[in-house]
């Protein structure tokens, strides 16, 4: 019997475009194909295009003379998005398959009434089996505040919606001990337990020229989703069949992530990778061995607060040797505490156990 899952489909720009730097039409619609077949077998499917700044370079590079680099970028992909979901719409059109573009801002996530709403409509679109196709909106997306490409985007994804296996597709047929491209001898690793130190070590930056992420980004977006209970796959898009070979069997193509703990609860999830903490608050060692025991931060652990911190805002908590130990939902305001510290004074529950993760 088929075991029906939900499944995050990234593709990257390196697999969608051509040398000259062009959208590949051919590569998309082979995958596509494969979308399609997967989503009338009953898996339920969200896509994580890249793509949009090759489908709009040519275009753009003929009619502007603006010499801005980072706006000259949200204008090939403002112009390319539409073409990219247009190519898709045709492919699953023919299969009777309705899609939804998901433009996407990285405060969409950090927002929490803004995540909600954003995970209610890709749960609806699934309920009614449309295919949601996701991509960052660059064109009001500032460089202070992004996803810096889109893997991050899709282990979020992968992540939030509680997806069964995230698959990234890329240039690179799988994970290797050294870079292919510099070292003949580069064996590569099709199985890994962990996603070590060392792993993100030897991972290198991005060589395609389109796309923002490299081996480095992919690495450490699916440690996101490896620690949020999910299978991951890395493999080469142009490969035929990938998409099939990775969801249908067991053959060793590319690289399978093993999960490394079971799926968190959504806010504990929200609060450890999709809030972006407002400030940090540093504890005490006893604080710190009491946080680790999942009990809640009172007043006496508390040596220091930044700024501007607000009432329920998210905040990074860090040890005295600023190590990061977690992230919490905050019951007083940095005057109200820094007040505390500096008269002495004592106040209640700072951080609450229900609203840490660590």
């Amino acid at each position: 019997m088929l075991c029906i899952q939900t499944i995050v489909i990234k593709i990257g720009s390196a697999v969608l475009t051509k040398k000259n730097k062009s959208l590949n039409i051919k590569v998309l619609k082979h995958l596509a194909e494969q979308i399609a077949e997967l989503h009338q077998e009953g898996h339920r499917v969200l896509l994580v295009s890249s793509g949009a700044v090759a489908a709009g370079k040519g275009i753009i590079d003929a009619l502007s003379k603006e010499k801005r680099r980072a706006i000259r970028r949200h204008m090939y992909s403002g112009l390319g998005q539409s073409k990219v979901t247009q190519a898709y719409q045709e492919v699953f059109d023919a299969h009777k398959i309705p899609v939804a573009q998901v433009l996407i801002t990285r405060d969409n996530f950090a927002e929490k009434t803004e995540f909600e709403n954003l995970m209610s409509t890709l749960e609806g679109y699934l309920k009614c089996r449309v295919i949601p196709i996701l991509n960052e909106n660059d064109i009001i997306a500032n460089n202070k505040k992004n996803f810096g490409g889109n893997d991050l985007l899709a282990a979020l994804t992968a992540a939030s919606i509680r997806a069964d296996k995230l698959i990234i597709l890329s240039d690179i047929d799988c994970l290797y001990d050294k870079d292919p491209n510099l070292n003949k001898n580069a064996t590569p690793i099709h199985i890994v337990e962990k996603i070590t130190p060392e792993i993100e070590k030897m991972c290198g930056g991005s060589t395609s020229g389109i796309g923002l992420g490299g081996m480095i980004s992919k690495i450490r977006a699916i440690k996101i989703a490896q620690e949020s209970g999910i299978k991951c796959f890395m493999g080469k898009g142009t490969k035929k069949n990938i998409l099939h070979n990775v969801v249908d069997t067991k053959k060793p193509v590319g690289t399978y992530f093993k999960p490394v703990q079971k799926k968190q609860a959504r806010f504990k999830h929200w609060l450890k990778y999709c809030s972006l903490p407002k400030g940090t608050i540093t504890v005490d060692e006893g604080a710190s061995k009491a946080l680790k025991k999942r009990k809640s931060l009172l007043f006496v652990g508390v040596k220091a607060i930044s700024d501007g911190v607000d009432v329920k805002d998210t905040v990074l908590i860090v040890n005295e040797h600023n190590e990061p130990i977690g992230t919490g939902k905050i019951n007083y305001t940095s005057k109200e505490i820094k007040k505390a510290l500096r008269k002495k004074e004592n106040l209640k529950v700072i951080i609450a156990a229900d609203q840490l993760s660590l």
